[in-house]
């Protein structure tokens, strides 16, 4: 196994919980007694979060001829490493969205998390079940947040809304983006981006009768943010996070070597033990079949090949509270109205808003 995730710089610590998870699943199997009575080793590199380095490692990798290679958690940095390794028929895993388009270096990556799409259907679905209408949209430079500012502005359109502010983060939220935000009469925020600046803008806006969600990659704010956030109303923050299921004793096995496991170490750690169930149930090991078996759905990992539609029942929403802990949210009875279900625009909604179905 080959990862190479940042471990220094903004992203080290959610490349680190990759390198943990999987760290724990190779441990695991050599325990066992490995593949065919052969114990499986480790590479781990640190591509800093830059390009240079990340392109500098894959050429050193692919000389080694990995089984796999967790990959960087950018998408600017893996749609153009993750090529190098696949052309070289080496499989990516991504327990990220690398938002690949090359159809064929995404025939031989794998990974969790739900596209962008899917995404951001879930999040506007969610506001507007929840009773918000008058949505802002804060959204970072990156290739993600852009690509999933795209999206929800779509299924907004479906609704019949359009964002009353938009904001283009870059820093931390000033004094005139926050009198613009309330000036323009929103009742929600969808953040669209990437931690650090998700952070800053759920600290500022804790204290703001609003209801912030954060969407995208499960690490936008960690616990720790969330702990030290507790002096202020936390409970408008809201979370998109997948549910996984993992056995009953990892989580105690997790945490008595690197303390609480992160989304991303759980999804790296059965990530990596689904590849090894792959490779022990196929004698031939080729690798068609290896993808093919990992490409089975199960609850335990979702891996999937990007742009892949997840199940419905495996993004739900989670709230901080002020220990920084995360409950899952109850269900919201989704309301649909007549006029052929679909919303018409404001007009149609003031004519059928109080006739639900």
């Amino acid at each position: 196994m080959a990862v190479a995730v940042p471990l220094t710089g903004p992203r080290s610590q959610q490349g680190q919980s990759i390198v943990n998870g999987v760290m724990l699943a190779v441990e695991e199997l050599n325990q066992a007694g490995g593949i065919d009575g052969r114990g499986v080793s480790m590479s781990i590199r640190d591509d800093q979060g830059l390009l240079e380095q990340a392109q500098k490692i894959a050429g050193e990798l692919i000389s080694e001829r990995p089984a796999a290679v967790f990959v960087a958690l950018e998408p600017e940095i893996s749609r153009i490493v993750v090529p190098l390794y696949t052309q070289e028929k080496i499989m990516v895993l991504s327990p990220s969205s690398p938002l690949m388009s090359d159809p064929a270096s995404a025939n031989l990556t794998r990974q969790n998390l739900a596209n962008p799409s899917q995404e951001a259907q879930r999040l506007v679905q969610f506001m507007v079940d929840s009773g918000y209408r008058r949505l802002a949209l804060v959204h970072d430079a990156g290739l993600y947040g852009q690509t999933l500012r795209k999206e929800v502005r779509r299924h907004l359109r479906f609704q019949g809304l359009e964002p009353v502010w938009e904001n283009r983060a870059s820093a931390e939220p000033v004094a005139e983006n926050l009198d613009a935000l309330l000036a323009a009469g929103s009742e929600g925020i969808i953040y669209c981006g990437n931690y650090p600046l998700a952070a800053q803008w759920a600290e500022v806006l804790s204290n703001q009768k609003l209801k912030l969600v954060l969407a995208g990659p499960q690490e936008l704010f960690n616990r720790e943010f969330v702990r030290q956030a507790g002096k202020s109303n936390v409970g408008n923050v809201v979370a998109l996070y997948p549910r996984v299921d993992y056995p009953a004793d990892f989580w105690d096995r997790y945490k008595r070597k690197f303390g609480d496991p992160s989304t991303r170490a759980i999804l790296a750690y059965l990530s990596t033990k689904a590849l090894f169930q792959a490779y022990q149930a196929e004698e031939t090991r080729a690798l068609p079949k290896i993808l093919n078996r990992l490409s089975i759905p199960t609850k335990a990992a979702y891996l999937h090949a990007p742009q892949a539609k997840l199940p419905e029942d495996y993004l739900h929403f989670w709230q901080a509270n002020q220990q920084g802990q995360f409950q899952e949210m109850a269900p919201i009875p989704t309301q649909r109205w007549r006029k052929s279900g679909i919303w018409l625009g404001e007009s149609g909604r003031k004519v059928s808003s109080k006739r639900p179905r």
